[in-house]
């Protein structure tokens, strides 16, 4: 059991004398010994990094034999049987996180048609879960904003766009708003974590497990297919998402990362893993991704240093200078090659890549249908939608005035006014990582996809805000006194 994550029981007691052994799981109590056993056996490993390793793992050996159909019917019986078995839901979080990264090319659905028939426990598992745990009605601060966000997607378009595209766009209306409010609702009604289980170390560790999932996997596909500098600006598809979507990721499992290298004496473990998930990005040749990264990165070595704690300090400052030691000799070493991939870069120079023409006709679609806007299935002129059921206008703003109109603006208001006043309620360490990774992937989001893209993206961001929110409601002694601060007073 990772003590880091699921806190000692016997210290954790100690701290909180009001809490008896008894209590500190979330799950319901049985007449059986056995039944309290295998909650306790559940506890101890669905909330420690081997859970995490495990299914990092299992994602990215079948991703690599290409055997991801075994794969995503292994994690559905698994997340079948924690629903029927267990209360609390949270533990399930990760497997959203990670599962699309399973796939390890273009996928075509019709080709899982024959196994289509081992989703059916999923269903049935939920309606399992509703049925046998009785809990009280509640919904989350974002229930109500991102149902805003469903209605919005569904309603755009209204009294322009055709039937023919309105159907082509509905699966990503869908995915986008229903299916993630969804997930947020049913996350947030069932989460009975363990009391002494440390969120924000919980999903730090998250965070880490995906980023190193992803070095893994592009750097396998730079082993098995190219080389380095040959694929200058030509993108890195690794299967379930191409350079721009996994550099995207990146910028926000930065802060997981980070935040663990404040909070161990293993800095240097997690400085280097920060260091391969940066390099990452930058190999991602995503032009964006690595200018945001380039912001971010030194509000990240900033709070690292700020907010490491005393005790840890030697150990961080440690792995600064071994980091810093294996960067120069790695560039002295590779010298030639690293320079002649600077020139290729620099070579694509600075482009909007047809960027201009999409917001353009963003502003003209608005123009022409202010309310509702086009939909998410608009047929547009200056993206090709080949096998995307959307019309991208690659950026958070024109995508919502150009598929949502004045509908889409203040669904979306509301929606960022609720997340964002989530993230910045409480005064930690933990707060400040998450909203600058937060920063990094806005910024990038502004001027691509991220924010429209529902799996794994957005559903990353409203679980990991979730979970945020979840640890807000157990420890609300360190909000902030916004009203004090306004006033002058600390």
């Amino acid at each position: 059991m990772s003590t880091a994550i699921l806190q000692n029981r016997k210290s954790y007691l100690e701290a909180n004398p009001t809490v008896s052994v008894d209590d500190l799981s979330g799950e319901p109590k049985y007449k059986s010994k056995f039944l309290n056993k295998l909650n306790d056996l559940g506890d101890r490993f669905l909330y420690s990094r081997l859970y995490f390793a495990l299914l990092t793992a299992t994602i990215f050996l079948c991703w690599f034999f290409e055997v991801e159909a075994y794969g995503v019917i292994g994690i559905i019986f698994f997340a079948s049987i924690v629903l029927v078995m267990r209360r609390d839901t949270t533990p399930l979080i990760p497997i959203i996180f990670v599962v699309a990264m399973i796939f390890p090319r273009d996928i075509d659905p019709m080709t899982y048609a024959n196994v289509f028939y081992f989703f059916i426990p999923l269903p049935i598992a939920i309606v399992t879960h509703f049925i046998r745990f009785k809990v009280p009605f509640r919904v989350g601060k974002l229930f109500f904003p991102q149902l805003a966000v469903s209605i919005a997607l569904l309603v755009g378009g209204i009294g322009t766009i055709s039937l023919e595209h309105y159907t082509i766009g509905l699966v990503y209306a869908l995915l986008l708003g229903v299916a993630i409010l969804f997930f947020y609702f049913l996350f947030y009604l069932y989460a009975y974590p363990p009391k002494n289980v440390d969120f924000k170390y919980w999903i730090a560790n998250s965070l880490n497990f995906i980023g190193i999932l992803i070095v893994c996997q592009v750097i396998t596909r730079y082993v098995q297919e190219f080389e380095i500098h040959s694929r200058v600006g030509s993108g890195v598809p690794i299967g379930w998402g191409v350079g721009n979507n996994f550099s995207t990721i990146l910028l926000f499992t930065l802060a997981g990362t980070f935040y663990l290298a404040a909070k161990s004496k293993f800095s240097v473990l997690y400085l280097i893993t920060a260091v391969a998930q940066y390099v990452v990005i930058v190999l991602s040749w995503s032009r964006g991704a690595t200018l945001f990264g380039a912001i971010i990165l030194p509000l990240y070595m900033l709070a690292l240093l700020i907010g490491t704690p005393k005790s840890n300090r030697r150990y961080m400052w440690a792995g600064v200078a071994l980091v810093v030691a294996i960067l120069v000799g790695a560039l002295i070493a590779m010298w030639d090659p690293i320079m002649e991939m600077v020139d290729n870069v620099l070579a694509q120079g600075t482009g909007v890549s047809g960027r201009d023409k999409l917001y353009q006709e963003a502003i003209d679609v608005f123009m022409a249908n202010p309310i509702f806007g086009a939909g998410v299935g608009f047929d547009g002129v200056y993206y090709r939608q080949e096998t995307m059921p959307m019309y991208w206008f690659h950026s958070t703003l024109f995508q919502v005035i150009g598929s949502m109109g004045i509908v889409g603006i203040i669904a979306y208001a509301w929606y960022y006014y609720a997340r964002y006043r989530i993230m910045v309620r409480k005064r930690c360490l933990f707060s400040i990582f998450m909203i600058i990774g937060m920063i990094g992937f806005e910024g990038y989001s502004m001027i691509d996809t991220g924010t429209f893209v529902p799996l794994p993206i957005m559903f990353i961001v409203i679980l990991m805000t979730l979970v945020i929110e979840l640890d807000n409601k157990n420890h609300p002694e360190t909000f902030i006194d916004y009203k004090a601060l306004f006033k002058g007073k600390k």
